[in-house]
This record gives structure tokens, C-alpha cells and sequence, in this order.
């Protein structure tokens, strides 16, 4: 703290890299800035921007992310444009690294993505040069902010598949094989089924070292290959991976399911289940249920109802954590989610935390309910 409270003192002769470097160790050593050190650190690196190189830019996102801190975006939107003007000079971990960092912010840098996606020549450079923990940081960043086109996350996938038939099991570990087999499934890449598979039968040879995070990705993996009938209907990871290690995978998922579903419901919730209680009694067939799984427990049900017809709803409550910057778009993650449900019969009703946030009166939340269950109605619903 005194070194950087030293550093603060004369923070108008620091250089870009020097900024870049203080942010890069502290995170690396597994500390944190005080939020107004943070954002003087910030201001100074905008500040001297013009002089700062990729790696300058990707190691003090990296940073920040890694502190679980975040940007402002007000200044994200001067450091990725400087980074995508420097893209032909940054190496494959600057790249990931900065990937990974606006995952973690929930930020699109959709100028960057497209910037990439439009020189395949430069990107297949990129790929070519990626080491394996490279090429899983940006599926997961790809998978965990819903970016859906097919160039870049079919390429990762088909670049590691390429890594692994070169150099065998032992270049990509556990959770990088996890990471990348996630991705795919988040982001409903059917057409990467083949390396998939791939990577999911070099995951069983690693099995024992995944970790709880691994195992569940996993399992997200086996549904949604069940859900979209491939490679085989009913088949799944059945015979890439052992019974053995798909119940181990389907028992951490579970558990991490009754682990959501006993944590204390968020107040945006308990609201929106208020609204829904209060909703006339003929609505529904019995009382609607908060933390409901579904029959197989795939999914873990903000509110579960069904209606007066018999038919089965499932009312989500949408906080900031399923929303990526700007525009408000729906995470991977939560894409993921309501294609489960879709396949499981449900009929999605979306609550937008923006949206509830403007009702204020008992009478003006019901209806808000009432007018979206309408729309399933007017979509043959029920």
C-alpha cells in the first residue's frame, strides 16, 4: 500500500506500462486497489493512451477483472477501440486475456469481435499461435457473452479439436476442455457436435482432476446435446464419457442446484412473486412455487406456475447478472437456460429488472404480469 500510495503521489510522469504493471501485480498477487487508487490508476492510463501498446491495454483489464472489480464505461469505450486499432501487433494471450476480462465485466466489445471476425487471415494467425489456456479463455468469453457468430467460436473450437489430434491429450487439461465443450453448448454451435465430442472424450481421460465447475459445464454439455437430439437421439456424452463419470457430473450439478435454490430470494424476486400471488385466483391451476426445479432437474425455476389450460410457465426474474453491456443482451448462460426450458415445455416469461424497476403500484405490477401471459395466450400458449 505504501508503494502504491508512493506511485499515486507521482502518477502524472507514469508511462503506459508502468500503470499496466502496477495494475498486473497487485491482481496477481491475489490483492485489491481501494476503488479511488483503482480509477486514478484508470484516468492516468487514459490519459496516456496514445502511447500504449495491446498488451498495456489487455493486462489492465485483465487486472481489473481479476480483482472482480470492474471499468467504467465511459473509459472501456476508449481502451478497446485503442486496442482493436493495435490488433495486428497483439499476441494471442493479449487478445485472450482481454476476452476473458470483458466476460468477467459482462461487456460486448462486439467493434473488436467483428474487427476479427472480418480478416480471417489475421484471425487464423491468432488461432494458429494460441496456446491452449489462449483458445479456452475466448470460448468461454465467446460463451458467457452470448456473442453467437460462427466464425470465431467454430474456429476455437476446431483449432483446439486440431491441437489435440497434434499433440495429444496431455496439451489441453481438464478445465480447458471443459471451457471450450461449455461454449459450444451455451452457444448452440450444433455444427461443432464433431469437436465437441472430441474434446469431451479427452476431458474423460483428465476426468479426476475437472473441477465442481468442470464437471457442471459437463453436464450443461450431455443435456444440451440430449435436448438437441445429437449425435444420436437419447445419446448425449453416453459412451464419451463412463456412466460412472455422467452421474458424477449430473450430482455436482444438482447439488450446486439445491445450493442456489436455498439461498435467500432476491428482494427484485420476492416483488415479482407478490405481484404473481395477487394475480385472480382462476389464473392458475395451483399456487405458484419460488426455486421450483424441473422434473429433471435441468433447471432450477425462478417462479413455476401452470395455468388455469394446464399450461406450464416459468416466470424469470432478470437481474443485472443476466444482461452483457451495452444494449442489455441476454448472457450465454441465460440463453442456455431458456432454450432447457423451451425443450422441457415451459413457455418463458422474461421479467427485465429496467423494466419492473418502473412499477410502482400493486395494480400496475399485476398487469405488467397479466399483459405478458396474454402474449403467450395470443402465441398459442394456452
Amino acid at each position: 500500500q505504501r508503494l502504491l500510495d508512493r506511485l499515486v503521489a507521482v502518477l502524472s510522469g507514469a508511462n503506459p506500462q508502468e500503470v499496466s504493471n502496477t495494475l498486473w501485480a497487485v491482481a496477481t498477487m491475489g490483492q485489491q486497489l481501494p476503488p479511488p487508487q483503482l480509477q486514478q490508476l484508470l484516468d492516468r492510463l487514459v490519459a496516456v493512451l496514445s502511447g500504449a501498446n495491446p498488451q498495456d491495454v489487455s493486462n489492465t483489464l485483465w487486472a481489473v477483472a481479476t480483482m472482480g472489480q470492474q471499468v467504467p464505461p465511459h473509459q472501456l469505450q476508449l481502451l478497446l477501440p485503442a486496442f482493436q486499432e493495435r490488433l495486428p501487433a497483439a499476441d494471442p494471450q493479449a487478445v485472450a486475456n482481454l476476452l476473458w476480462a470483458c466476460g468477467k465485466m459482462q461487456y460486448l466489445p462486439l467493434q473488436l469481435l467483428h474487427s476479427l471476425e472480418q480478416h480471417p487471415q489475421q484471425l487464423q494467425q491468432v488461432l494458429a499461435a494460441a496456446n491452449p489456456q489462449d483458445l479456452a479463455n475466448m470460448a468461454w468469453a465467446c460463451g458467457h457473452l452470448g456473442y453467437t457468430a460462427q466464425l470465431l467460436p467454430g474456429a476455437l473450437l476446431q483449432q483446439a479439436a486440431k491441437l489435440l489430434q497434434d499433440r495429444g491429450t496431455c496439451s489441453l487439461n481438464a478445465q480447458h476442455l471443459c471451457n471450450l465443450c461449455w461454449s459450444a453448448a451455451v452457444l448452440d454451435l450444433q455444427q461443432c457436435v464433431p469437436q465437441v465430442l472430441q474434446l469431451a472424450a479427452a476431458a474423460s481421460q483428465v476426468f479426476s482432476t475437472a473441477s465442481d465447475q468442470g464437471l457442471q459445464q459437463l453436464h450443461q454439455v450431455h443435456l444440451w446435446l440430449l435436448d438437441s437430439q445429437l449425435p444420436a437421439p437419447g445419446q448425449g456424452l453416453w459412451g464419451v464419457l463412463t456412466q460412472q463419470q455422467l452421474e458424477q457430473c449430473r450430482a455436482s450439478w444438482e447439488q450446486q442446484l439445491t445450493a442456489t435454490a436455498k439461498q435467500r430470494t432476491s428482494r427484485l424476486q420476492q416483488s415479482v412473486y407478490t405481484a404473481v400471488l395477487q394475480l385472480p385466483l382462476d389464473t392458475w391451476q395451483e399456487q405458484p412455487q419460488q426455486e421450483q426445479h424441473t422434473h429433471d432437474r435441468a433447471c432450477l425455476i425462478d417462479i413455476a406456475a401452470t395455468t388455469a389450460s394446464g399450461f406450464k410457465v416459468a416466470i424469470e426474474v432478470e437481474g443485472p447478472h443476466h444482461y452483457v453491456q451495452p444494449g442489455n443482451t441476454l448472457t450465454g448462460p441465460t440463453f442456455y437456460r431458456n432454450r432447457a426450458l423451451a425443450a422441457r415445455g415451459y413457455a418463458l416469461i422474461s421479467i427485465p429488472y429496467w423494466e419492473w424497476d418502473l412499477l410502482h403500484s400493486p395494480e400496475e405490477k399485476q398487469q405488467y404480469v397479466l399483459v405478458k401471459l396474454s402474449r403467450l395466450a395470443g402465441c398459442g400458449g394456452s
